[in-house]
């Protein structure tokens, strides 16, 4: 597969998993124990992605090929770390 299709195919999977990560995040929000939130949002995104193994489809997209887990583990523990920023600027900001 060339270069451009695969760039396509991964930026097409991206705003579904940035819904995803967000969504999880919004539904395990409490103060405190943030560790453990963002656990829970990284296996959320594991059990996805290893459906998504399965059925070819990531977040209901065709997945990519190449995206390794640890790929989309890395991103979405980076976008978890900017959502839960947002969230509390969001909160602060009332």
């Amino acid at each position: 597969m060339d270069w451009p299709t695969m760039l396509f195919q991964f930026l097409s999977v991206v705003p579904a998993l940035v819904q995803a990560v967000v969504v999880t995040v919004a539904a395990v929000e409490a103060p405190g124990h943030g560790p453990e939130k963002k656990a829970a949002v990284l296996e959320v995104v594991d059990a996805t992605y290893t459906a998504a193994a399965e059925t070819g489809e990531l977040f209901g997209y065709k997945a990519p090929p190449g995206l390794e887990k640890d790929t989309v583990l890395k991103i979405a523990g980076e976008l978890t770390e900017v959502a839960v920023r947002l969230m509390k600027q969001r909160a602060l900001d009332g």
